[in-house]
């Protein structure tokens, strides 16, 4: 019992003086989400393995962002990035 007392005092603690008060950065979060090549995966289905690799390749090697090699390439529109990259989806 004290252990789990110990634990949930604990747990209280850590969520008050660590976790209450966090915010979504959002420019750092979309600026991040422009320039990850991990994302790819949420491409495959859509435009297929081969070319969601090779431009992953590309992005790799260029240091470009995948959305940004997509939209230069003009492979899907503005309107597919979205829907393709909302989590309810």
């Amino acid at each position: 019992m004290e252990s789990q007392e110990l634990l949930q005092r604990t747990s209280v603690t850590f969520r008050t003086k660590c976790i209450d008060g966090i915010t979504v950065n959002e420019e750092v979060l979309a600026r991040n989400l422009e320039e990850t090549v991990g994302i790819v995966t949420a491409l495959n289905p859509v435009i297929g393995y081969e070319k969601a690799t090779e431009l992953a390749a590309e992005a790799y090697r260029t240091g470009k962002g995948l959305l940004e090699i997509i939209r230069e390439k003009h492979i899907l529109t503005e309107e597919q990035i979205k829907q393709i990259l909302d989590p309810r989806s």
